[in-house]
């Protein structure tokens, strides 16, 4: 292996790393950032959150002026598997209290509430990929209306111009792929410029999990281009990836595979450092059973969505995806769904 073979290696690897502090440093996760507002640090993950994504807008704003404005393509998602699969997904992270990274980073730090989550969302995945139930994740995401399952908000401001002339389609498209996202993202930083930032040893405050939240994601594109994902890191990608290599009697090291093992290899040094080793244990059958289930419905909808939720929440809406922004919403839903059944007691994975 040459050099510049291994750099993008490395380079995979630290990225995970950085993400796996990140979630260490401010426990940050997609559930944290859409579960109903009860607490001060409830609202610093989802400010992070708009952070993020208002600063990925204008990063898209301005790559939308460039020849790179179609390097980046969006996860394909129809709107009917995306609010299935959306709900699903909210009331599974509800329950776990934590997604797919939380789950793997308590994984790396051999929780074994996490590692139960972590493993159970892989069968439920398999599951909805290629076992049982693959039929019926088929036929959902084959329900696309209109061909939407690859609609960009860019396209659809095309399409509304051209209906007045197809010479107005490239304004359309400027409009929505550079006016929106450019508006949306002053606007979110005035916003949140007016919001009050608490300070306290130890703590990462809201601006920098954003900060870090944006700078990953867009180290993430360009990694995820070069190994030919475009539509961004993914936790479905790997687990896909490793299936088929097993399948294929072949492994490759696929970026995400690479993000995902410094997530857990973070958090598996810190468990070292710390000799904390297996410091969470389920405490009772019930819980077990729960966190499993929860994890199996987090992989079933990861199926059906053709991602993980957090590759949706940056990935797909910083290309502003139809489907994404569907998933989005639904995810949102689904977490209040289940807050009105709140089964949590001692069963977070993180």
């Amino acid at each position: 292996m040459t050099l510049t073979d291994a750099l993008p290696l490395l380079a995979g690897l630290a990225l995970g790393a950085m993400l796996g502090r990140l979630v260490d440093k401010s426990g940050f996760s997609i559930d944290r950032a859409f579960r109903r507002v009860a607490a001060d640090r409830d609202r610093e993950w989802r400010r992070a959150w708009w952070l993020a994504m208002a600063l990925l807008w204008l990063a898209s704003a301005a790559v939308s002026l460039t020849p790179l404005r179609d390097a980046a393509k969006p996860i394909p998602l129809g709107p009917v598997a995306g609010l299935l699969a959306g709900v699903l997904a909210g009331a599974a992270m509800a329950v776990l209290g934590g997604d797919v990274v939380s789950s793997g980073y308590g994984t790396g730090l051999t929780s074994l509430p996490a590692a139960v989550a972590f493993i159970a969302w892989i069968a439920g995945l398999m599951a909805g990929s290629h076992g049982a139930l693959a039929r019926v994740t088929e036929w959902v995401r084959l329900a696309d209306p209109a061909g939407l399952a690859e609609a960009r908000l860019t396209g659809l401001g095309g399409a509304a111009a051209a209906m007045a002339g197809e010479h107005l389609r490239p304004i359309g498209e400027s409009v929505a792929g550079f006016l929106v996202p450019l508006a949306a993202g002053v606007l979110i930083l005035a916003r949140l410029a007016r919001d009050p930032v608490r300070v306290a040893p130890g703590r990462m405050e809201w601006p920098k999990q954003g900060l870090g939240l944006a700078f990953i994601v867009i180290l993430g594109w360009a990694l995820a281009i070069w190994g030919g994902e475009t539509s961004g890191l993914n936790a479905v990608t790997a687990a896909e990836t490793v299936r088929d290599a097993a399948v294929g009697g072949r492994l490759w090291l696929h970026p995400s595979i690479l993000v995902t093992a410094g997530v857990m290899g973070y958090a598996f040094l810190k468990a070292l450092r710390l000799r904390s080793i297996f410091p969470h244990l389920i405490g009772s059958l019930r819980g077990a059973v729960i966190t499993a289930a929860a994890g199996f419905v987090l992989g079933i909808a990861s199926a059906l969505a053709g991602g993980d939720p957090s590759a949706h929440a940056f990935f797909g809406l910083s290309t502003l995806s139809v489907g994404s922004a569907v998933f989005v919403a639904s995810v949102w839903i689904g977490t209040r769904l289940a807050g009105r059944f709140d089964r949590r007691r001692g069963m977070r994975p993180g």
